[in-house]
């Protein structure tokens, strides 16, 4: 009757990951009664070494859990195709998809949900399976309530039925029930927790939305998607109970400061179509053959392989001599070393491929019997060179040629020296061969080195292998090549936005948001089919999108006549390629900063100066505030006059402002800084935080009132302006006609600057129109 589809990976997304899935695992498997029934856990992008997430914690799940679920494993080398456009370890919609396909297609419905999510039926306690029996073919939500984390971690993970009393019995008791809604068309905030979903509905549509590679929003794609296909999402709030165990007090790479999102523009705003045609044939891994893990069938030990492998053990412990006197250890018993090299192969794929270079015989046939045993199907290479190319993993021993009872642990003979020169020499070229792959964005191989610790060879692996310090007894280290330069860039946010600050020269870095913006309005214009937004926004900014379209991973992914053409494309949108012939004042490449030289025009370069984007990331954009996409002439005004009225120090608690045109968000900051704030003839018209008892509104201009700053439009309001105080007379200006500051006699103008505009400022600020704010700064420096 119902597929339950999880994802995950063996890492630590969160505090205390472990106990929480162990917890939603079992609490899901208890509910769960038909023999179709199944939890499909993909297992997506863990390390080969490691075991899937739900094998790691098998010995914490309930016999219920270990029957119903069915692991998939997504090996690494199934992520490498999207491993450079995304900064994720994990890929949402390629997981959800993959559990998806492969659903057993006796079962109607499927429940898209993760794992820490507890379900409590009501008004009784039922199956799942009864539950959905006689729903309507639609999509289902279910409000979340959030579980603090010091709540969920009482419960014994062992005990889900437990579990699901407390929470029917503690969970209104402690006001947790709380629903939050959300946009339309998800019936409440964070569905992707809940949705239930007909199996061929969402087959039909071809699943989840595989293009997002970002992480957040998948849920919302979906749902208007299927709002489209199934029509309106409906609410199982009655039948159900969804507690979220909170794992965000570590935050984590979805959860971070400056976390990067999925476009909400490419991927729900403009959504129209529930299918996707892009992936109709390929979704969820198609035609790609999977391990699929179930743990009631678990027969197979490592101890128990060991124990066929080894020969029975010595009377006495074995030693060895880790000490600085003793400092080249070239003797070593591969009977102990042997687990060790066993527990980095025993998780890796069964069509791997080794190449072993080493000196010991006895160490190899060991490790060839327990490569047979573990049923490896890739082959097994020794000292052969031509693998060194085509091995997935390579085994580097550094082995004394013979070895017996009598000869000291430490010190090599020539003999010895002469048979390792080879492993030597051939380590070496294979660290050449593993930078030159690394170098073109490969994925590095995995490494080993036996013998190679507390030894001569030591120091030459360290300075080539990125290992964990694995302790001296087991012989054994791993790791990857270090690579010889810079690691490539990826084609992901965070690596376009660190690369445009230092490309562009831009003083301030770039938000992660401007770069995910950027990258759909560029794929847009790449791929030939940009829409309505994407094209005006790759003309407004151009210069942004002109200088990404040199990032190197697309000069890589893109042939040099496609950039070409986005090149010129790109400027014929720019807004500047028009207005540049019209302008009667000139074309600036640069200018002293706001606050050397207040009087200005509006620039979208301002946004740079330090000082000037701290006010504006503090009262109004926040982290996105450098935000080529937040440059407004709006913000620009309230920010500068901000700026400069603290720069001149007339923002001060003990004074007074007096605003005759409405600028949206300054009366607000404004409240913050300085005793009153009056408004003439207008009202607030922001959200902002703001002090209401220092803003008040007037009907008429005051006769004898004075105040320390006057925000306006002409010179009307000068002689209201106490001595010493400021008058901002801000005024929208001709760009196609010479530009004359106000004449006020007896008034210093505060520093202007050139009267010019830039490039960017003509594609961010300017509309055929040709108008721009200008703003003046007069100080009264005595009594009129």
């Amino acid at each position: 009757m119902l597929s339950l589809i999880l994802y995950g990976r063996n890492d630590s997304h969160g505090h205390n990951l472990h106990k929480r899935a162990a917890i939603s695992l079992n609490c899901m498997a208890e509910l769960m009664a038909g023999t179709d029934d199944e939890i499909l856990f993909v297992d997506y992008n863990t390390p080969d070494t490691l075991p899937t997430f739900p094998e790691a914690i098998a010995d914490t799940l309930t016999t219920a859990a270990k029957r119903y679920l069915r692991i998939l494993r997504v090996r690494p080398h199934h992520h490498d195709p999207i491993r450079d456009r995304t900064h994720m370890n994990v890929c949402e919609p390629v997981a959800r998809n993959t559990a998806l396909r492969r659903a057993n297609p006796a079962n109607p419905w499927v429940l898209s949900t993760n794992t820490d999510m507890v379900l409590v039926p009501r008004p009784d306690m039922c199956p799942l399976s009864e539950i959905v029996a006689t729903l309507p073919k639609a999509c289902h939500h279910l409000p979340r309530f959030d579980l603090p984390q010091a709540i969920w971690e009482e419960c014994d993970r062992s005990n889900p039925a437990g579990t699901i009393a407390f929470l029917a019995e503690k969970g209104a008791r402690l006001h947790l029930h709380h629903v939050v809604e959300g946009s339309p068309p998800a019936r409440f905030d964070n569905h992707g927790d809940f949705q239930l979903i007909p199996r061929t509905a969402l087959e039909t549509i071809h699943g989840f939305d595989e293009r997002m590679l970002n992480g957040w929003i998948v849920d919302s794609n979906l749902a208007k998607r299927l709002l489209i296909h199934l029509g309106p999402p409906q609410s199982l709030e009655t039948r159900l109970l969804g507690f979220h165990c909170d794992h965000t007090r570590g935050g984590g790479i979805l959860h971070e400061h400056n976390h990067a999102e999925n476009d909400y523009w490419s991927f729900y705003r403009d959504i129209t179509e529930a299918k996707l045609p892009h992936q109709a044939d390929s979704w969820g891994l198609a035609n790609t053959e999977l391990e699929e893990i179930r743990l009631r069938h678990r027969t197979f030990t490592v101890s128990g392989l060991l124990t066929n492998v080894l020969p029975p053990p010595e009377r006495t412990p074995t030693f060895s001599t880790y000490r600085p006197d003793c400092p080249d250890m070239a003797g070593y018993n591969p009977h102990h070393a042997l687990p060790f090299l066993v527990d980095l192969l025993v998780h890796l794929p069964r069509d791997c491929h080794l190449a072993w270079f080493g000196t010991r015989t006895d160490m190899l046939e060991l490790a060839q019997t327990a490569w047979n045993d573990m049923a490896f199907q890739g082959s097994f290479d020794t000292n052969n060179n031509t693998a060194l190319e085509t091995a997935n993993i390579l085994v580097f021993e550094f082995g004394r040629t013979e070895e017996t009872q009598e000869r000291h642990p430490a010190g090599w003979n020539e003999t010895d020296l002469d048979a390792l020169a080879p492993v030597h020499d051939t380590f070496l070229r294979m660290v050449d061969i593993e930078q030159n792959r690394i170098s073109k964005g490969l994925s590095p191989r995995m490494v080993i080195t036996i013998n190679a610790i507390h030894n001569r060879f030591e120091t030459m692996v360290n300075a080539c292998i990125n290992s964990a310090r694995s302790p001296f007894s087991g012989r054994v280290r791993h790791g990857t090549v270090l690579p010889s330069g810079q690691l490539p860039l990826r084609l992901a946010p965070h690596d376009l936005a660190a690369w445009l600050q230092l490309h562009m020269q831009r003083a301030q870095p770039v938000p992660v948001t401007e770069a995910v913006r950027l990258s759909s309005v560029i794929e847009g214009i790449l791929e030939g089919s940009p829409t309505v937004w994407q094209e005006d926004l790759a003309g407004r900014a151009g210069e942004a999108v002109l200088a990404a379209l040199s990032f190197p991973p697309l000069t890589r992914r893109y042939r040099e006549d496609t950039l070409c053409a986005a090149r010129n494309r790109v400027t014929d949108l720019r807004p500047s390629t028009r207005l540049i012939p019209r302008l009667a004042i000139p074309l600036l490449t640069k200018r002293p900063g706001p606050l050397e030289a207040p009087s200005r025009l509006a620039g979208a370069e301002d946004w740079e100066d330090h000082t000037w984007l701290d006010l504006n990331r503090r009262y109004l954009s926040g982290t996105c505030a450098a935000n080529l996409f937040r440059r407004t002439q709006e913000i620009f005004s309230a920010v500068h006059i901000v700026a400069t009225a603290r720069h001149t120090g007339v923002a001060d608690q003990n004074k007074k402002a007096l605003i005759t045109n409405p600028i949206p968000h300054l009366p607000d900051i404004l409240s913050r800084h300085m005793k009153q704030v009056s408004l003439l003839g207008h009202a607030r018209d922001s959200d902002n935080i703001y002090v209401p008892d220092r803003i008040n509104g007037l009907d008429t201009c005051p006769d004898q009132e004075t105040f320390d700053l006057v925000i306006t439009n002409n010179t009307e309001s000068a002689r209201l302006v106490t001595p010493g105080g400021i008058l901002v007379i801000v005024q929208n200006v001709r760009l196609d006609q010479t530009i004359p500051p106000p004449e006020l006699p007896g008034w210093r103008l505060l520093a202007p600057a050139p009267v010019g505009v830039s490039a960017l400022t003509l594609d961010l600020m300017v509309k055929d129109d040709m108008t721009l704010a200008a703003t003046w700064f007069f100080q009264r420096s005595d009594i009129l």
